[in-house]
C-alpha cells in the first residue's frame, strides 16, 4: 500500500484535493480499527459473535484501503499501473471483496494469516531488496 508517511509525502505539488486523498488511507485504517475493537462494550455475547456483526464492514473497509493503495501509488507515487507490486494490492483486494459475501469462519482465519503473510512478504520483496522492481 501507499505508506502515507513516507512514499506518498515525498511529493514536490501539494494540493487539497492530493492531500485529502492522502489522508483517506489514515483514516481508512483508523475505521478499520474500529470496526474490529469498539469504543463502547458490544452488546454481543462474544467477541467471535461481535467480528460476524461487524465483518461485512471489516472486509468492506478493508477492500477500500486496498484500492486506496492502487490509486495513491499510482497518482501520487507515479508507479506504473502494470507495476509488479499491483499483483500484492490485488491479492489483498479481492479475497476482501470475496469475504463480503462470504459467512466462513475458517475462510477468515485463513484470510488473517494469508493477509500478513502478503504483507510481510511483499515488503521484504519490494522494500529491501532494491532492484528491478522498484520505483522511480
Amino acid at each position: 500500500q501507499g505508506d502515507w508517511s513516507s512514499d506518498v509525502c515525498s511529493s514536490d505539488l501539494w494540493t487539497f484535493l492530493s492531500f485529502m486523498f492522502t489522508l483517506m488511507g489514515p483514516a481508512l485504517l483508523y475505521m478499520i480499527s474500529t470496526s474490529l475493537i469498539p469504543s463502547s462494550n458490544p452488546a454481543t455475547a462474544s467477541w467471535q459473535d461481535y467480528f460476524e456483526e461487524a465483518r461485512t464492514w471489516f472486509y468492506a473497509l478493508f477492500a477500500l484501503y486496498a484500492l486506496w493503495g492502487i490509486f495513491i501509488t499510482y497518482w501520487m507515487m507515479n508507479t506504473p499501473f502494470f507495476h509488479p507490486y499491483r499483483i500484492v494490492q490485488l491479492l489483498m483486494f479481492i479475497p476482501a471483496v470475496y469475504a463480503i459475501f462470504s459467512r466462513s469462519r475458517k475462510l477468515d482465519g485463513v484470510l488473517a494469516a494469508c493477509f500478513l503473510a502478503i504483507f510481510a512478504v511483499s515488503q521484504l520483496v519490494f522494500r529491501i531488496f532494491p532492484g528491478g522492481y522498484s520505483v522511480g
